[in-house]
């Protein structure tokens, strides 16, 4: 995995390492699905392919399981919140996001997660990455994969270290080697008060959006004890409708979205939209 040490002279400081801000321009979400509601820039709304209420998230800790393929990204990866999120929930304060970032904001790039009040987690140090960094493959960045999401308040358990909250793994290897704080205060929690959970999405108001597809099947959160909480298979409108546990999601159909094969079945690919509604 690439690691990319430029500007090692910000060391951690989050003036000097913060993500350039999205253009405001060409936004990949509808002006006609728009939905007037307060914080409309900082809350989650359901304006993408699919959604479920923030209920179906144990806030405290817990793992989001599924399997995804990306199509016809290009290589690079960009700075800004541009590039596709597997999921992303945020009201404002908390948010729960996993995806591509060159530069999350908090010093890490490459696969970038975010749980809680801003405790943030990337493959790397931010910097120049590709796809096929964050895969050690160019081959490998296009095929399945199974990805596992997971977050405690007070710290992963095989890290041993409290500060370390989140990581990503994929196909059950690790794939975190960094990890960050940029809340004020890194022993603060905040409980999730609104926002929806979204599925392919992009990390920033809308803006400009890196072209290409998500496809995504299987969707599983477990609670910090193990116990299954939503289990959806994402292969039709009335399976994403009709969860196997849990609370039943929302096909909003949004990001050209259609159904093909998956894993199990059918899955859901469609293009990644921003979860955020800004007029």
């Amino acid at each position: 995995m690439k690691k990319n040490y430029w500007l090692a002279a910000c060391m951690l400081t989050l003036v000097a390492c913060k993500k350039e801000e999205p253009l405001l321009n060409n936004s990949n979400a509808s002006s006609q699905n728009a939905i007037a509601t307060s914080g409309s820039c900082t809350v989650t709304q359901p304006i993408t392919v699919a959604s479920f209420p923030k209920e179906v998230l144990p806030v405290d800790s817990g793992t989001i399981e599924f399997h995804a393929k990306l199509v016809g990204f290009d290589n690079t990866i960009v700075v800004g919140g541009f590039e596709p999120h597997f999921f992303k929930i945020d009201d404002g304060r908390s948010t729960f996001h996993m995806g591509f970032n060159a530069n999350d904001g908090a010093g890490n790039g490459g696969l970038i997660g975010m749980a809680g009040s801003k405790f943030a987690c990337g493959t790397g140090w931010f910097g120049n990455w590709t796809y096929t960094d964050v895969y050690s493959s160019d081959s490998a960045r296009s095929k399945w994969h199974y990805y596992k999401f997971e977050w405690n308040r007070k710290g992963l358990r095989q890290f041993k270290n409290t500060q370390k909250k989140v990581a990503i793994y994929i196909d059950g290897k690790l794939n975190t080697t960094r990890w960050q704080s940029v809340t004020e205060s890194n022993k603060t929690w905040y409980p999730l008060t609104a926002g929806t959970f979204n599925l392919i999405t992009t990390g920033q108001v809308p803006g400009e959006v890196r072209d290409g597809w998500v496809v995504m099947d299987e969707l599983k959160i477990f609670d910090g004890t193990g116990k299954l909480v939503l289990q959806n298979g994402l292969g039709s409108k009335w399976e994403i409708e009709h969860s196997k546990v849990g609370l039943n999601g929302v096909f909003n159909g949004f990001g050209n979205a259609y159904f093909v094969k998956g894993i199990i079945g059918n899955a859901l690919i469609a293009k990644p939209v921003s979860s955020f509604n800004c007029q």
